[in-house]
């Protein structure tokens, strides 16, 4: 079904153009661990457990950060490209990072009581998602840790135990669980609905719309709808990642990023 795949792209439908649908733009010489991208085509590249790098659309490298204090970064959410969020699961630390990837402000989860938060993501007012893993719950928290939002044991109502990834997505909030599939919530994290796809570990939002990387496809699903499609990929060799961002596509091979750029009909 190409759905979603019409309504994401603003030109002739990717899978059936008699021309090649991406052209090779940069290639980074990278053995990336993680990538993301904001929604302004920066990207953003985890090269070790302790540097995270970011680079325009255009492949130059802007600015990095490292830091060891805290031990590897096991989390970064660019959903705001004015207040990225770096997470140190090993101390429970958030540090707050502005464009320049420079630190302006550190949240030690540790202080307000948590004792295992292995997922966290930033929220669309500017505030923090966590999973709380011995509550079960997913908890909106401001900076000095008050608890805004909350949702339901997650454990005890929907059986889950293997929370992979968090991302606020427009308005609504997704938990990939590798096991038992997508939930989405509300802002106020409220139970929403169930996708039932298994073995995601990360989800990207365009648009509010899901996208997740599988066996050699992004996969696309409006979570109002449930309409459902794919965008077939360029290259998939040796690939390990796949993001998109319109007009830009970004693979994540064992040695490099490799960023196609769709090609518009006729050119």
């Amino acid at each position: 079904m190409l759905f979603l795949t019409l309504l994401v792209c603003s030109s002739a439908n990717l899978l059936k153009s008699q021309e090649p649908a991406f052209r090779l733009q940069y290639e980074l010489p990278l053995a990336a661990r993680d990538i993301r991208v904001d929604g302004l085509q920066n990207l953003y590249v985890l090269t070790s457990p302790f540097e995270l790098k970011k680079y325009d659309r255009n492949g130059k490298l802007l600015f990095f950060f490292s830091n060891t204090n805290y031990g590897p970064i096991t989390a970064f959410d660019p959903g705001n490209p004015m207040n990225i969020l770096v997470y140190h699961r090993d101390f429970q630390i958030i540090e707050v990072l502005d464009r320049s990837l420079s630190v302006i402000g550190t949240m030690d989860l540790t202080v307000w009581g948590y004792q295992d938060v292995p997922l966290i993501a930033h929220a669309q007012d500017d505030l923090t998602w966590i999973y709380d893993n011995e509550a079960a719950r997913i908890k909106k928290i401001d900076a000095r840790g008050f608890e805004i939002n909350i949702s339901v044991n997650l454990a005890a109502e929907f059986g889950i135990e293997n929370p992979a990834f968090l991302l606020a997505c427009n308005n609504y909030l997704i938990l990939a669980d590798s096991v038992k599939g997508l939930f989405v919530f509300d802002n106020y994290a409220q139970f929403y609905r169930k996708i039932a796809v298994s073995g995601i570990h990360k989800v990207q939002c365009v648009n509010s719309r899901i996208f997740y990387y599988r066996q050699g496809k992004i996969h696309v699903i409006d979570p109002r709808t449930l309409l459902s499609g794919e965008i077939a990929l360029p290259d998939t060799e040796e690939l390990q990642d796949a993001l998109w961002q319109a007009p830009f596509l970004y693979l994540r091979k064992s040695k490099s990023i490799a960023v196609f750029k769709k090609q518009e009909k006729g050119r």
